[in-house]
Protein backbone atom coordinates (compact mmCIF):
# COMPACT_ATOMS: atom_id res chain seq x y z
CA UNK A 1 0.00 0.00 0.00
CA UNK A 2 1.37 3.38 -1.00
CA UNK A 3 1.01 5.58 2.10
CA UNK A 4 2.28 8.70 0.35
CA UNK A 5 -1.07 9.00 -1.49
CA UNK A 6 -3.18 8.61 1.69
CA UNK A 7 -3.22 12.34 2.68
CA UNK A 8 -4.33 13.35 -0.83
CA UNK A 9 -7.12 10.77 -0.79
CA UNK A 10 -8.26 11.88 2.67
CA UNK A 11 -8.24 15.54 1.64
CA UNK A 12 -10.23 14.72 -1.51
CA UNK A 13 -12.86 12.91 0.54
CA UNK A 14 -13.18 15.86 2.94
CA UNK A 15 -13.57 18.34 0.06
CA UNK A 16 -16.19 16.10 -1.60
CA UNK A 17 -18.14 15.71 1.65
CA UNK A 18 -17.99 19.45 2.40
CA UNK A 19 -19.13 20.43 -1.09
CA UNK A 20 -22.04 17.98 -0.90
CA UNK A 21 -23.09 19.50 2.42
CA UNK A 22 -22.97 23.02 0.95
CA UNK A 23 -25.18 22.02 -1.98
CA UNK A 24 -27.73 20.22 0.18
CA UNK A 25 -27.66 22.49 3.26
CA UNK A 26 -31.17 23.04 4.57
CA UNK A 27 -32.36 26.67 4.52
CA UNK A 28 -33.22 28.01 7.97
CA UNK A 29 -36.85 28.76 6.98
CA UNK A 30 -37.27 25.12 5.94
CA UNK A 31 -36.52 23.59 9.33
CA UNK A 32 -39.42 21.59 10.76
CA UNK A 33 -40.33 19.29 13.60
CA UNK A 34 -41.19 15.64 12.99
CA UNK A 35 -44.20 14.68 15.11
CA UNK A 36 -46.23 11.52 15.62
CA UNK A 37 -48.19 11.58 12.33
CA UNK A 38 -47.87 12.94 8.81
CA UNK A 39 -49.37 13.10 5.34
CA UNK A 40 -47.29 11.76 2.47
CA UNK A 41 -46.82 13.95 -0.59
CA UNK A 42 -45.35 12.97 -3.94
CA UNK A 43 -44.50 15.84 -6.29
CA UNK A 44 -44.38 14.46 -9.81
CA UNK A 45 -42.96 17.72 -11.21
CA UNK A 46 -41.52 20.82 -9.56
CA UNK A 47 -40.69 23.77 -11.77
CA UNK A 48 -39.49 27.34 -11.42
CA UNK A 49 -40.07 29.68 -14.37
CA UNK A 50 -40.91 26.67 -16.53
CA UNK A 51 -37.67 24.80 -15.76
CA UNK A 52 -37.15 21.80 -13.46
CA UNK A 53 -35.86 22.65 -10.00
CA UNK A 54 -32.12 22.03 -9.71
CA UNK A 55 -30.11 19.88 -7.34
CA UNK A 56 -29.87 21.69 -4.01
CA UNK A 57 -33.19 23.55 -4.38
CA UNK A 58 -35.73 22.86 -1.62
CA UNK A 59 -39.52 22.47 -1.47
CA UNK A 60 -41.26 23.19 1.83
CA UNK A 61 -44.87 22.61 2.85
CA UNK A 62 -46.26 25.52 4.88
CA UNK A 63 -49.24 25.72 7.25
CA UNK A 64 -51.79 28.57 7.21
CA UNK A 65 -49.89 29.87 10.28
CA UNK A 66 -46.73 30.17 8.10
CA UNK A 67 -44.97 27.27 9.83
CA UNK A 68 -42.82 24.93 7.79
CA UNK A 69 -44.20 21.47 8.56
CA UNK A 70 -42.04 19.47 6.14
CA UNK A 71 -39.41 19.94 3.47
CA UNK A 72 -37.27 18.02 1.03
CA UNK A 73 -34.23 18.80 -1.08
CA UNK A 74 -34.05 18.16 -4.82
CA UNK A 75 -31.27 15.64 -5.34
CA UNK A 76 -31.82 14.99 -9.03
CA UNK A 77 -33.23 17.43 -11.57
CA UNK A 78 -36.49 16.32 -13.22
CA UNK A 79 -37.20 13.48 -10.78
CA UNK A 80 -40.21 13.01 -8.49
CA UNK A 81 -39.81 14.43 -4.99
CA UNK A 82 -41.34 12.96 -1.85
CA UNK A 83 -41.93 14.77 1.40
CA UNK A 84 -44.06 14.54 4.52
CA UNK A 85 -46.35 17.20 5.97
CA UNK A 86 -46.21 16.74 9.75
CA UNK A 87 -49.21 17.01 12.09
CA UNK A 88 -49.39 19.51 14.94
CA UNK A 89 -48.91 17.49 18.12
CA UNK A 90 -49.97 20.35 20.39
CA UNK A 91 -53.78 20.53 19.94
CA UNK A 92 -54.20 23.20 22.63
CA UNK A 93 -51.49 25.39 21.08
CA UNK A 94 -49.96 25.94 24.52
CA UNK A 95 -46.91 28.17 24.28
CA UNK A 96 -45.41 26.22 27.19
CA UNK A 97 -45.67 23.10 25.05
CA UNK A 98 -44.01 24.80 22.08
CA UNK A 99 -47.03 26.29 20.31
CA UNK A 100 -48.20 25.13 16.89
CA UNK A 101 -45.63 22.89 15.18
CA UNK A 102 -47.49 21.40 12.23
CA UNK A 103 -50.76 21.01 10.35
CA UNK A 104 -54.18 20.57 11.89
CA UNK A 105 -56.86 18.43 10.21
CA UNK A 106 -58.31 19.99 7.06
CA UNK A 107 -55.81 22.85 6.75
CA UNK A 108 -54.78 23.74 3.21
CA UNK A 109 -51.27 22.79 2.11
CA UNK A 110 -49.10 25.53 0.64
CA UNK A 111 -45.74 24.88 -0.98
CA UNK A 112 -42.74 27.19 -1.15
CA UNK A 113 -39.61 26.72 -3.28
CA UNK A 114 -36.18 27.83 -2.10
CA UNK A 115 -33.88 28.41 -5.06
CA UNK A 116 -30.28 27.76 -4.07
CA UNK A 117 -28.76 29.77 -6.95
CA UNK A 118 -30.43 33.03 -5.92
CA UNK A 119 -30.90 32.18 -2.21
CA UNK A 120 -34.56 33.14 -2.61
CA UNK A 121 -38.00 31.72 -1.78
CA UNK A 122 -40.85 31.64 -4.28
CA UNK A 123 -44.59 31.00 -4.01
CA UNK A 124 -46.00 28.02 -5.84
CA UNK A 125 -49.29 26.80 -7.21
CA UNK A 126 -50.43 23.20 -7.06
CA UNK A 127 -51.23 21.81 -10.50
CA UNK A 128 -52.19 18.49 -11.95
CA UNK A 129 -53.57 16.77 -8.84
CA UNK A 130 -53.45 13.09 -9.75
CA UNK A 131 -54.50 11.66 -6.41
CA UNK A 132 -55.56 12.90 -2.99
CA UNK A 133 -56.45 16.43 -1.99
CA UNK A 134 -54.52 19.45 -0.82
CA UNK A 135 -56.07 19.60 2.65
CA UNK A 136 -54.12 18.00 5.49
CA UNK A 137 -55.21 14.58 6.70
CA UNK A 138 -52.76 12.70 8.93
CA UNK A 139 -52.14 9.17 7.72
CA UNK A 140 -54.68 9.82 4.97
CA UNK A 141 -54.29 9.30 1.23
CA UNK A 142 -51.08 10.40 -0.41
CA UNK A 143 -51.27 13.67 -2.33
CA UNK A 144 -49.80 13.19 -5.80
CA UNK A 145 -49.49 16.44 -7.72
CA UNK A 146 -47.14 18.87 -9.43
CA UNK A 147 -46.18 22.42 -8.45
CA UNK A 148 -45.11 25.46 -10.43
CA UNK A 149 -43.31 28.55 -9.13
CA UNK A 150 -42.34 31.83 -10.71
CA UNK A 151 -39.77 34.31 -9.50
CA UNK A 152 -41.12 37.84 -9.12
CA UNK A 153 -39.50 39.10 -12.32
CA UNK A 154 -40.63 36.09 -14.37
CA UNK A 155 -44.20 35.78 -13.03
CA UNK A 156 -46.76 36.23 -15.81
CA UNK A 157 -49.28 39.05 -15.50
CA UNK A 158 -51.95 36.47 -16.20
CA UNK A 159 -50.95 32.86 -16.16
CA UNK A 160 -53.21 29.85 -16.48
CA UNK A 161 -51.58 26.63 -15.36
CA UNK A 162 -52.67 23.06 -15.88
CA UNK A 163 -54.26 21.48 -18.92
CA UNK A 164 -57.80 21.92 -17.60
CA UNK A 165 -57.42 25.72 -17.25
CA UNK A 166 -58.76 25.72 -13.70
CA UNK A 167 -59.34 29.39 -13.03
CA UNK A 168 -58.58 28.87 -9.32
CA UNK A 169 -54.97 28.82 -10.50
CA UNK A 170 -54.85 32.18 -12.28
CA UNK A 171 -52.23 34.73 -11.24
CA UNK A 172 -53.21 38.34 -11.68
Amino acid sequence: MNLSRLPILSLSMVVLFASTQLVLAQPEDFEFEETDANMSILLMEQTLNGEDLLEGDWVGVITPDSICAGASVVTEEGEMLGLAAWRDDNPNNDEEEGGINGFRFGEELTFVVWERERDAEWETRITDIQEGKFNFEADGPTLVCSIVAFSAEDRPVIGIVGEDHDFDLVWI
